[in-house]
């Protein structure tokens, strides 16, 4: 305690020693003058480095009193944190008794660290050295310098990296000043080739788009600067490409045009996606116009935004009444309920749908009409898009169909034939009435069964064989046979679609008694022959030779008389001679 008493007396002692002098040599006059001065000053006496005085704007910068600044060196105050810089100024100070605009860094009362500039000026008076300085706070220039820095470091960035052409052009003359490398991209030419010829890019304007170039340029001048320009140029490369460039103008103090900046960006594939899209809509405009079905569009209120001839031809009415109108106009009013709830899942749910639907038409009458309905990108906005197509014949020869079909069903479930539509696997798909009640009364067979549940493996195989010919050879089979002591005559036809066999029709009648009644008379013919063999009898024209009397037989061969009687009769031959026969063959025997 008494230690640091002992060191304030001492340094206070010192700094009486030192401060008289410079009392003595400071008049009234440049004392008011450095209190008053708006920078930071103090006055070190440059033997020891002890400072003398400071001004109000020394105090309020540091942070320090002036009684705590007085008689201390700033290494004492802790002011310098880096000695290196402190080093500098004295060396410079030695050598050429002046600083100017040295950079440092100095700790405040409060720790904090600010960036200065320091100058300052040995002077001599009273046998002694004083170091007048001043001192600047630039750590707000610093930050700002920073800030600018790295602002800088983005936009060279984003004008090197980005893909539109940033440029600056002086006027009148038209030369670049500035000129971003993504010129290379647009026009094929390097910002040098650019910078080395004023008005470059009137040497690559497209023919067409000239005159228009050089009014603009005009106006330019002019002070007379659009916002925006399109035009078209020829590419290093020969090709020929589309850019749109966004100017603003900059004047100097006297409003006078002394420059243009502005972003060029290549709008090509724009262009040529405008070209696809305006060629698109135009086609879309002719299906439209030309489509055989009728075509609304409607906003998700419900109101007509278009219809096409085809829809003016359906309902009656011309396009413009059509467009003053409001979707339910054109629906009965028992239709209203389903169409809203349509509009609704197509808004909230997405989901286009189609829906059999029936439309008023101004003469008061209904169509029947399948509506198709999507949500569509129509002059950007989304809307719904209706496809109307009358079905008034299609309903017509439904009807017709239908009748058609109940009069063929009629007459198939009139047959006692049983009638079943199988695939290809043999499973049942349709059964008219003879086959469902046979089913019912002898076996499981219903709709989704298979053809062949029920019989023995041997039988089953032969018929999935039958099936799988069928399908090869596209025609139709026949089979009889015989299970459990029914006999059935069955016919598979082949249904074929798009070339393939996709369904069988099988036929399937009973002929048990049919089978019977051929026995039968089988059996009866066997008999009536067998009987018939037993009795022989000759009748009809008999071929026989007039001279030796031979008989021809069924072959054509000549056989004597009594083998073909004795094969064609039960007759039996004994052979003599008659008296004429003899006297002519024996007549030497006779007549003795």
């Amino acid at each position: 305690m008494n230690k640091q008493k002992f060191t304030v007396c001492f340094l206070k002692f010192s700094a009486n020693k030192t401060v008289k002098p410079y009392k003595r040599m400071m008049s009234p006059f440049y004392h008011t003058f450095f209190d008053l001065a708006p920078y930071p000053m103090a006055i070190t006496d440059f033997s020891n480095g002890r400072v003398v005085d400071v001004n109000q704007a020394f105090v309020s910068w540091s942070l320090y009193s002036r009684e705590e600044l007085i008689g201390y060196t700033t290494i004492e105050l802790g002011i310098w944190p880096d000695n290196e810089s402190r080093k500098v100024i004295i060396d410079r100070l030695s050598d050429a008794g002046r600083v100017d605009n040295i950079e440092a860094c100095l700790r405040r009362k409060n720790g904090e660290l600010r960036q200065v500039v320091i100058s300052g000026r040995l002077m001599e008076a009273e046998n002694c050295k004083w170091f007048l300085s001043i001192t600047q706070d630039i750590t707000e220039l610093k930050h700002s310098e920073e800030e600018l820095r790295k602002s800088e470091e983005r936009f060279r960035r984003i004008t090197e990296n980005s893909k539109n052409m940033i440029f600056r052009m002086s006027l009148p003359d038209g030369k670049y000043e500035y000129i971003s490398p993504a010129v290379i991209d647009i026009t094929g030419y390097s910002p040098e080739e650019i910078y080395n010829e004023n008005l470059f890019f009137r040497k690559i304007i497209h023919p067409n788009s000239q005159s228009n170039f050089i009014q603009e340029w005009q106006n330019i001048i002019q002070g007379n600067v659009p916002p925006y320009s399109e035009y078209k140029i020829i590419h290093k490369s020969g090709a020929e490409r589309w850019l749109n460039q966004r100017n603003i103008l900059i004047s100097d103090n006297n409003g006078r045009p002394m420059a243009i900046e502005g972003i060029v960006t290549d709008i090509t594939e724009r262009k040529d996606m405008e070209k696809q899209l305006k060629e698109s809509e135009e086609k879309y405009r002719a299906l439209l116009e030309y489509a055989s079905d009728a075509i609304l569009i409607v906003d998700f209120k419900g109101n007509f935004l278009d219809v096409n001839k085809r829809a003016e031809k359906l309902l009656g009415y011309t396009k413009e009444e059509l467009l003053s109108m409001h979707s339910e106009q054109i629906h009965p009013e028992e239709e209203h309920e389903r169409l809203i709830d349509g509009l609704r899942r197509l808004n909230e749910e997405k989901v286009n749908f189609l829906m059999n639907a029936k439309v008023l038409r101004k003469d008061g009458k209904t169509i029947p009409v399948d509506i198709t309905a999507a949500v569509v990108e129509y002059g950007g906005n989304r809307v719904i898009q209706g496809i109307f197509r009358d079905i008034t014949e299609h309903k017509y020869v439904e009807e017709a169909l239908q009748d058609e079909r109940e009069k063929l069903l009629a007459i198939i479930n009139a047959t006692f034939d049983r009638i079943y539509l199988i695939d290809t696997e043999g499973f049942i798909l349709a059964i008219n009435k003879a086959g469902a009640l046979y089913s019912a009364m002898r076996t499981d067979r219903t709709v989704g069964t298979n053809l062949f549940d029920g019989l023995t493996p041997d039988v089953a195989k032969k018929r999935k064989v039958i099936i799988q010919n069928i399908c090869l050879s596209q025609q139709p089979i026949h089979i009889e046979y015989n299970h459990d002591n029914e006999w059935t005559d069955s016919h598979f036809f082949p249904v074929i679609v798009d070339g393939k066999v996709k369904r069988i029709v099988v036929y399937g009648r009973d002929i048990t008694e049919n089978k019977r009644s051929q026995e039968e008379r089988e059996r009866l013919i066997f008999e009536l022959q067998e009987a018939i063999a037993k009795v022989k009898t000759l009748s009809g024209m008999l071929p026989i030779c007039a001279s030796c009397k031979k008989i021809r037989n069924d072959k054509g061969y000549w056989e004597q008389i009594e083998v073909y009687i004795g094969d064609h009769s039960e007759a039996e031959f004994s052979h003599g001679i008659c008296p004429e026969c003899a006297e002519k063959l024996y007549p030497g025997f006779y007549k003795k």
